[in-house]
């Protein structure tokens, strides 16, 4: 087994240089060598309720999770909910609006206590990843989003093709 180099002396003073996790180019994601692949960084947990109060005054994603695990076809996971705000709205504004708060509302009443926030300048993306990779591991989305699949299905299937419903205009994004 090879180790790696240790990294040349640095001269008092000098600044520590930062490299994102995963090596120089990996753009935060570790085993990814596409940079618009980069991991999204959370903050710190919030309660549910404190969720429009708490959100930062950016475009980003959103995370919802439970007390405690919950069975999913491939594990067990925490999380209930992931959402997003769109390019050009804040996380704030998006949970103020009927969407937003729909959505959260709904996690909660899924079991949902505690929501962080991750600002990213591609939200969409950055939940379509996310969506993805949680269902790759789990073998099915969170719950609250399996839920509102379901629930756009329902209410595209019964809408005129001229009616784009809010999670599908690219706008809103709670999917």
């Amino acid at each position: 087994m090879r180790l790696p180099r240790a990294a040349p002396p640095r001269a008092a003073g000098q600044p520590v240089p930062r490299t994102p996790p995963g090596g120089p180019d990996r753009g935060g994601e570790a085993g990814r060598g596409d940079a618009t692949l980069r991991a999204v960084n959370f903050g710190t947990w919030h309660e549910i309720g404190e969720a429009r109060s708490a959100a930062p005054a950016d475009p980003g994603v959103l995370q919802a999770r439970a007390a405690a695990p919950r069975p999913y076809p491939a594990g067990r996971s925490a999380m209930i909910f992931y959402g997003a705000s769109g390019a050009n709205d804040t996380l704030r504004a998006h949970l103020a609006g009927t969407a937003g708060a729909a959505a959260l509302g709904q996690a909660r009443a899924l079991g949902a206590s505690l929501v962080r926030f991750g600002v990213t300048a591609t939200p969409e993306a950055d939940l379509d990843r996310l969506l993805r990779t949680f269902a790759e591991r789990f073998g099915a989305p969170p719950v609250a989003n399996a839920a509102s699949s379901s629930e756009s299905s329902s209410e595209s299937s019964s809408e005129s093709a001229t009616q784009p419903s809010p999670a599908k205009n690219g706008v809103i994004r709670d999917v």
